[in-house]
């Protein structure tokens, strides 16, 4: 089995944590050209009035760096249901899904991560992506057209932009995962109360319902290292 990184104390995460690049189309909020559009914030759903992002996005460190990739994951999916709206593809793809699955599991086991728990993580940004996409799909059905579809984006682009998401958010969890012997992302004081808050607030901005948000929290909880 790969082993870890050194434990790193969660209460001293800006400090102590290794730095965790991401790809420069993944630093909030900016995005690749051709995904500008999905990166705009969905003003024309029917919801409460957004509060201000959580301060964790704007922070450095792996905490930061994980809600921001998670965000831009997230942000793909309006473009991508458009994608697959003009060309008539199902919202559930199981051979990607599937592809997604491997791969992230093949680096959980390169960064020390479990890969039950990575796998879970991922799963439930998965259920998440298609709740998004399903949305869409069913506003755009009820007004018999949907103007971004005229012009969709490529598959194989937002693919890559998801992989490096996925990627990054990998690199920021090895950070942040530790054994339960030590400091567990749950503790009181950590940095996770910052992450859930943020994932809550990711929930309200793309319209998730409420078990689907909590599942995310949830299951970012429960990633952790693999045993040595």
């Amino acid at each position: 089995m790969v082993r870890g990184p050194p434990p790193v104390n969660l209460r001293n995460d800006t400090e102590r944590t290794p730095s965790v690049e991401l790809p420069p189309w993944l630093k909030s909020p900016a995005c690749p050209a051709t995904l500008e559009a999905a990166c705009i914030a969905d003003t024309s759903r029917s919801a409460p009035a957004l509060a201000p992002a959580p301060p964790l996005f704007a922070q450095g460190g792996a905490s930061g760096a994980l809600v921001t990739a998670v965000d831009a994951r997230l942000a793909t999916m309006r473009a991508m249901a458009a994608t697959k709206w003009a060309s008539g593809t199902r919202i559930e793809d199981l051979p990607r899904e599937a592809e997604v699955l491997g791969a992230v599991t093949t680096l959980a086991v390169e960064l020390g991560l479990d890969t039950s728990s990575v796998r879970r993580w991922f799963i439930a940004q998965m259920t998440a992506a298609r709740e998004v996409q399903r949305h869409w799909h069913e506003a755009w059905g009820r007004n018999g057209m949907c103007g971004e579809c005229r012009r969709p984006t490529d598959l194989a682009v937002m693919r890559q932009f998801i992989d490096a998401a996925n990627a990054a958010q990998l690199r920021a969890l090895q950070v942040l995962a530790l054994r339960a012997a030590d400091v567990q992302l749950g503790e009181a004081g950590s940095t996770d109360d910052g992450i859930a808050d943020c994932l809550r607030w990711l929930g309200r901005r793309y319209g998730l319902a409420e078990a689907t948000t909590a599942t995310l929290v949830t299951a970012c909880r429960a990633v952790h290292r693999a045993q040595d």
